[in-house]
């Protein structure tokens, strides 16, 4: 199992969607670079916290980075 797949299924379910999860895959399926910025709200068990979500991704780099910025 990929790492990525692991991360989005067990440790932040709540960003398995095409807005986040979806835009890492279509990065790697392209090959293409991914720099994005996005207002998200996290789903906790008992609250929602709004952030800013930075997804990086660069083909040549085997690393995914997903910043987690709370508003």
């Amino acid at each position: 199992m990929c790492w990525v797949s692991f991360f989005f299924d067990q440790i932040a379910p709540c960003m398995n969607n095409l807005m986040v999860a979806g835009r890492f895959a279509e990065a790697r399926q392209t090959k293409a670079a991914l720099d994005a910025v996005i207002e998200y709200v996290l789903a906790f068990r008992s609250a929602m916290a709004p952030v800013k979500l930075r997804l990086l991704y660069s083909p040549g780099i085997a690393s995914h980075y997903l910043l987690i910025q709370r508003l």
